[in-house]
C-alpha cells in the first residue's frame, strides 16, 4: 500500500562556522533518498532558495526510507546533511480470517 508523502524543511540562516546566511548566497537545496539504510542515495530534486522548500513523492512504497537533505550554495559548497528517518507504514484494514473449520452435528 503506497502513500503520498510531502517532505519540508527550512533553509539555514547560518554557515558551519557561525556566519550569516541569506537565501541570496545558496544556489539549491539537494534533496536524495534512500531505501536501503543510506548505502545507495537516488536524486529527487534540486529545489531553488526561492521555491516552497519542499518535495512530493507520490505511491512511496511500505518500509523505512531515509532522506538526505543540503545545500548547495553559490561558491559551490555542498553543506552539511540533514538525515531524516522515517516509515511509511500499512496501515490497511486487517486482512480476511483463516483456517474456518464448520463442523455438523
Amino acid at each position: 500500500m503506497a502513500k503520498n508523502v510531502t517532505i519540508t524543511w527550512a533553509l539555514p540562516a547560518a554557515r558551519q562556522g557561525g556566519a550569516a546566511l541569506t537565501p541570496a548566497e545558496l544556489d539549491y537545496t539537494l534533496v536524495e533518498i534512500s531505501a536501503d539504510a543510506g548505502t545507495n542515495w537516488t536524486e529527487l530534486a534540486r529545489v531553488a532558495p526561492t521555491d516552497p522548500q519542499q518535495v512530493f513523492l507520490p505511491n512511496l512504497e511500505v518500509g523505512g526510507w531515509q532522506v538526505r537533505i543540503r545545500v548547495m550554495d553559490l561558491l559551490g559548497q555542498l553543506g552539511a546533511p540533514h538525515v531524516e528517518l522515517f516509515d511509511v507504514i500499512d496501515d490497511s484494514p486487517a486482512g480476511p480470517v483463516t483456517n474456518v473449520l464448520v463442523t455438523q452435528e
